[in-house]
């Protein structure tokens, strides 16, 4: 079972138990199926956020920018966090961090030019 489907099953359940709840004429099972349901919840907020973790802690790359030119090519020297936007100018001191200081995105660097950004340079 992946996390994905772990949280869904978790969100049908909970669902399940709510709806359960509301068609039972017994109080036993009312505050059965609203303990399940509860428990269902919860169990689906944390396997959200274990994922959200699990996804900032994989290295995505930052997204360059130019705001110049030097000789006929673009300058880049800025860079933005893909996650939050925060932006990272050359001379910074978050230049090149290993996780964004805004919002704890772990951060990939490492970039050759045009040609492995996907730009065409016609």
């Amino acid at each position: 079972m992946t996390l994905d489907q772990a949280i869904w099953r978790e969100a049908t359940l909970a669902d399940l138990y709510a709806k359960q709840q509301k068609f039972t004429k017994s109080n036993e099972y009312t505050a059965m199926y609203k303990k399940l349901a509860y428990e269902h919840r919860q169990m689906e907020s944390w396997l959200k956020g274990y994922k959200e973790l699990i996804e900032r802690n994989t290295p995505r790359m930052v997204n360059y920018y130019g705001d110049g030119f030097y000789d006929g090519e673009m300058i880049y020297d800025g860079a933005e966090c893909p996650n939050c936007g925060m932006d990272f100018e050359e001379d910074d001191e978050n230049w090149d961090m290993p996780y964004c200081p805004h919002c704890g995105q772990k951060l990939q660097w490492e970039w050759k030019g045009e040609e492995d950004a996907g730009y065409d340079s016609d």
